[in-house]
């Protein structure tokens, strides 16, 4: 989110990556719109190869989203040792930020899905979810229940919630061994192993045994993990080996299979590591227009699909001609973007001071560092009997 401040007073903010997740939303969002609701159909030969081809690779913008939140989560976690209080606030903290406008969202969603079924008769047969569908959506369980998310994109926040209770774990457990960071990183390393190797098929999918691993998202854990490793090799320099072969795990299987998605991949991850290195992640504070789109990105993820995927399927009745649907596209998009900007202000930003209140609460509240206890006196030597010189 961005402040309200000038960028000159926060010269620590790390805007390159606010800027990128608008980007990678906004990205998402038009693949959505362009294959998601059927305008490439209509459009046929009448955009370019190239860029039909790139609106086709913007689905990899989601998972360096998952990149991104794994460096950002690495980012904001305390440097001291993970106990139980900490974890527990730090994941209220992440709730708190999350879920009131996913829920807002959720009732945008049935609001517009009611005032459907009263306006356009071919919709009066709708069925609505029940109040344990809905509950089961709002705290992000439809998967292990076997039910689809009523909002099309909630299967990522289950991911993201998946990956901050293991995250947390890791190093709850890492605290409790007393490992320091790189110990930490080994410990969690044939876990992610483990993860690559589901991704690429080389084992079983957790879903393959769904009464022992329900709805766990395991292949998508370790594009968080690369964006964990690439925060802790910034600020560790002793890390930067383990990240590179852990990239190079990740992706030389998919560039051998001639996969553009992992070469993308690939590029992106390597993109912010060397920005990071370089000292360029601050970069940007000047650039308002995309430091707004930034700022809206969350909202503009949860609401592009029912505000603008509405706006497109309502005007497509009108005329399905290449121009019309170049002009629904942009009036989807504006749609989306208005629609997001008053989620933020209204439920997104006042959940954001919430947390941050909630963290100073914590940080108030916890007790201050014991300083080092004073070495011990040396023993006292015991005293010399003075020398007595033999007379001769």
């Amino acid at each position: 989110m961005v402040k309200s401040s000038s960028p000159a007073d926060n010269p620590s903010r790390l805007y390159l990556l606010d800027i990128l997740r608008g980007l990678l939303a906004f990205a998402v969002m038009v693949y959505h719109f362009y294959l998601g609701n059927g305008l490439a159909s209509h459009l046929g030969n009448w955009v370019p190869g190239f860029v039909d081809g790139l609106i086709a690779h913007c689905q990899v913008g989601l998972e360096l989203f998952f990149v991104l939140s794994g460096f950002v989560i690495a980012l904001t976690l305390p440097r001291e040792p993970v106990n139980a209080r900490s974890a527990a606030a730090f994941i209220l903290r992440r709730q708190i930020r999350l879920d009131p406008p996913y829920w807002a969202a959720l009732g945008l969603m049935l609001a517009l899905g009611l005032l459907s079924s009263l306006l356009v008769p071919s919709h009066r047969h709708l069925v609505f979810p029940s109040l344990k569908d809905l509950l089961l959506n709002m705290f992000y369980l439809q998967g292990i229940a076997g039910q689809d998310p009523l909002l099309m994109v909630a299967w990522t926040l289950c991911l993201e919630v998946q990956f901050y209770l293991l995250f947390i774990l890791l190093l709850w457990v890492g605290t409790l061994l007393k490992l320091n960071r790189p110990m930490q990183v080994l410990l969690s390393l044939p876990l992610f192993v483990w993860c690559i190797c589901v991704f690429y098929g080389w084992l079983p999918t957790p879903q393959a045994y769904p009464t022992i691993f329900p709805a766990l998202l395991v292949p998508f854990w370790a594009m968080f993990y690369t964006g964990v490793l690439a925060c802790w090799a910034w600020e560790d320099r002793r890390l930067q080996p383990i990240f590179w072969g852990h990239l190079l795990l990740f992706t030389v299987p998919g560039l051998l299979a001639y996969r553009v998605d992992v070469l993308l991949r690939l590029l992106a991850c390597t993109a912010v590591m060397v920005a990071a290195l370089r000292g360029w992640l601050p970069w940007g504070a000047r650039c308002r227009p995309l430091l707004v789109l930034a700022a809206l990105s969350y909202s503009l993820y949860l609401v592009h699909v029912p505000i603008g995927g509405r706006v497109i399927n309502l005007l497509l009745r009108v005329s399905h001609s290449p121009l019309a649907c170049v002009l629904w596209l942009v009036l989807a998009v504006v749609a989306s973007l208005a629609v997001a900007w008053i989620l933020h202000h209204l439920v997104e930003v006042p959940s954001a001071q919430l947390g941050r209140r909630l963290k100073k609460r914590v940080v108030d509240a916890a007790p201050p560092p014991q300083p080092p206890a004073p070495p011990p006196p040396a023993p006292a030597l015991p005293a010399r009997k003075p020398a007595v010189l033999a007379r001769r």
